[in-house]
């Protein structure tokens, strides 16, 4: 039987979008005679037949995805970005559009957009919840409506939201924990809590907990940091974890500038620090040896995966196979890094 080949994969194979593809199928120009001839021939070759759905998608066009979430000028959320505009690059010649709506740090001003999308005529919403559990009614509200509502970054899973792309954040302090373990062994490490989402810390420092529990020899303490500014309050924190006796730093959402300059000041180079995300300062640290390990949680794929899925679902008519969709955990030390990290 004749392999059957998707237009991604053909894509992908010539390394072009899909869009170019499609717009070469139904000879809707905008592409470069060589491109055009390129593609042409390798379709001969392969004696490629567009589906029924395929030949369907070019009528389907103007769906509009509102993504909503929040800090844009950070850069873990413009590496999500970035995946939010590869996947549109791809898929946009399909005429699926996406628009962004920023908030700093606020559910109320999440719900709001959320009930303005609704209103707005929003064909799909994407969230990242700030305070997942207060979200809960409006994406109830705004599903019961027709807009299928998914998650990504921070899911809402006591919601009807369609799937959740993102970190799991149990696993994700797991996973710290055997680092940890693996780094200190014994001794005594001090977790800086606070300036983030309350959610996402309790369910990492569970996880963490529960792997080092086994360890007798190891001590947890807990510094919490609760007002800003973030530098300020983590140099004082780190200050006096590093005062009394600590072997290991691991901040969940604390700033990284003011641990290392306290480790700095206090000629502290043998306290380890474990950290989240890969981010230039990030990077930095660990070439120049104050920070120890990053654990990286693929940012530009919580951006990309959701709208993927969604053009499945709304162009192919593809339900997503699964409620969740974790992104992939790497562990990246001084010796592994990469430059495109």
């Amino acid at each position: 039987m004749k392999k059957k080949y998707s237009q991604q994969e053909i894509a992908a194979a010539l390394n072009v979008s899909r869009g170019t593809i499609d717009r070469v199928l139904h000879n809707r120009g905008g592409i470069g005679a060589e491109t055009t001839r390129r593609v042409k021939e390798y379709l001969e070759q392969l004696e490629y037949t567009p589906n029924k759905v395929g030949q369907g998608l070019s009528k389907k066009l103007n769906r509009k995805i509102t993504f909503i979430y929040h800090v844009p000028e950070n850069e873990f959320f413009a590496e999500i970005q970035r995946g939010i505009d590869t996947a549109v690059h791809e898929y946009g010649d399909f005429g699926f559009s996406v628009q962004a709506k920023f908030t700093n740090r606020s559910t109320e001003e999440q719900i709001r957009l959320i009930e303005q999308e609704v209103e707005n005529g929003a064909d799909a919403i994407a969230v990242s919840a700030f305070e997942p559990d207060k979200l809960v009614d409006a994406i109830n509200r705004a599903v019961r409506r027709g807009v299928p509502v998914v998650t990504f970054n921070n899911d809402v899973p006591a919601s009807d939201r369609l799937f959740y792309v993102g970190t799991d954040y149990y696993q994700s302090g797991r996973v710290a924990g055997e680092l940890m373990n693996k780094i200190v062994k014994r001794g005594k490490i001090a977790v800086l809590l606070g300036l983030g989402n309350d959610w996402q810390v309790s369910i990492r420092l569970q996880g963490f907990k529960d792997v080092l529990s086994h360890n007798p020899h190891i001590q947890i303490v807990e510094k919490h940091i609760g007002t800003l500014p973030r530098t300020e309050t983590s140099y004082q924190a780190a200050v006096e974890a590093i005062q009394e006796g600590a072997d290991a730093i691991f901040p969940l959402q604390a700033g990284v500038r003011g641990i290392v300059q306290a480790k700095r000041e206090l000629e502290a180079s043998h306290v380890d620090m474990l950290i989240y995300d890969l981010r230039s300062l990030t990077k930095a640290h660990l070439q120049d040896g104050s920070i120890t390990a990053v654990i990286g949680q693929s940012p530009f794929y919580q951006g990309y995966y959701p709208v993927k899925l969604l053009f499945g679902y709304f162009f192919e008519g593809t339900i997503p196979s699964q409620k969740v969709y974790f992104t992939r955990l790497d562990i990246v030390m001084k010796e592994n890094i990469a430059e495109d990290w």
